[in-house]
């Protein structure tokens, strides 16, 4: 044990990190089975069941990632962090109501998609689907259906609407609490990681 732990200090603290994420893959995988039976019971609990195998999932492409492109896998970590501040700020508040809205804005989503690239699908197919997304949409006006400032009826442009932006939920996450520094260095971190995703000059 002890020859184990002299290793262990002896190694480059650049693997410290990649041993911490294959540790938290681990982990994660062990909460997905002990929680799975829980995961239908609240749809809280589906929405954190769901945020915990996507995160899994993301980690585990973050440590496939060459380290030629470590600056790039960035995006994936961008992904992580943004999962957290969104659960955060569904628990906040109206905790049922939130994840009501994150599960069943699929279909406004979908639609929106098939808005941009209508020659995507064959006709008869994309008719099909339309039709099947449409209806799924009806059974959400109730939630995401508002009148703009003009009286004209809009659908949501997110499902957390109308704080749509993810620095608005962690602006309302900020008031809710006494900022932290964990809380500012956070976010700073998703803002430098999203100059990565907007294929911005920056580095």
């Amino acid at each position: 044990m002890g020859l184990l732990e002299k290793s262990e200090h002896m190694k480059p603290k650049a693997q410290q990190p990649a041993q911490l994420l294959r540790r938290s893959i681990r982990l994660a995988r062990k909460l997905e089975r002990v929680s799975s039976n829980r995961a239908a019971s609240r749809l809280l609990t589906r929405v954190g069941y769901g945020f915990l195998i996507r995160s899994r999932r993301l980690a585990t492409a973050i440590e496939a990632v060459p380290s030629e492109c470590s600056y790039e896998a960035l995006i994936l970590v961008r992904t992580l962090v943004e999962i957290f501040f969104d659960y955060k700020w569904i628990r906040l508040t109206r905790k049922h109501s939130r994840a009501v809205r994150f599960l069943r804005y699929q279909a406004i989503d979908k639609l929106k998609c098939i808005d941009a690239m209508p020659t995507l699908l064959p006709p008869p197919k994309l008719q099909s689907m339309l039709q099947r997304l449409k209806a799924e949409r009806s059974e959400t006006r109730h939630l995401f259906r508002f009148r703009d400032k003009k009286g004209n009826l809009q659908w949501a442009r997110s499902w957390a609407y109308p704080v749509n932006s993810v620095e608005g939920r962690v602006r309302e996450l900020r008031l809710s609490a006494p900022t932290t520094p964990q809380d500012n260095y956070w976010y700073g971190v998703y803002r430098w990681m999203s100059w990565i995703v907007h294929a911005s000059r920056n580095r």
